[in-house]
């Protein structure tokens, strides 16, 4: 009777094991580098139209929900985590996500559109920020939108916020012939 328990519970361990590996498999990882299309107010010496401002890090979770994770061009460290696990709104053309964060007295304010294209995306940010101007702040609020494509990376370029490996180019020695 022991042995029979035993055995039941191993296998009930193994489906549950099958499922949450299955479910990890189905996430989906891009990279996206956003560049501003429209300054809408404020300014910022980093909002610059049709410059880029950074790299969007977004993970689809099967559960249709979306994490993203965002990286200022030129800072190789910091990964700031704009949106964690919160689910996504279907609309038209795809997704749509939306998120309010207050800090302090600092207010951000995000929304993402994204449209499937092939197995890719194409999407679009709009981000409000507001602080009171202060003395280190001399600006109190900007409002930008921007746009991109989004490439399929793995789940580690995800984890860490940059490529994890760079494949070599060959190179192609031609003999000549004597």
């Amino acid at each position: 009777m022991l042995n029979k328990t035993k055995l039941i519970i191993f296998y009930l361990f193994l489906i549950i094991s099958f499922l949450f590996s299955q479910a990890s498999a189905n996430n989906k990882y891009f990279k996206c580098p956003e560049k501003i299309s429209k300054i809408i107010k404020g300014q910022d010496p980093l909002l610059k139209v049709g410059s880029i401002i950074g790299v969007n890090y977004v993970k689809f979770h099967i559960n249709k929900s979306i994490t993203i994770k965002f990286k200022y061009l030129g800072d190789n460290d910091k990964l700031i985590e704009i949106i964690s696990d919160q689910k996504l709104i279907e609309n038209s053309l795809g997704y749509e996500v939306y998120n309010k964060l207050t800090n302090n007295d600092q207010k951000v304010e995000n929304k993402y559109n994204f449209v499937k294209i092939n197995d890719s995306y194409a999407f679009t940010r709009n981000e409000n920020w507001w602080s009171p101007k202060n003395e280190f702040l001399t600006n109190k609020n900007y409002e930008y939108e921007s746009s991109g494509r989004c490439l399929k990376i793995k789940k580690d370029e995800f984890n860490l916020g940059k490529i994890v490996k760079i494949p070599k180019k060959e190179k192609i020695i031609k003999k000549k012939k004597s």
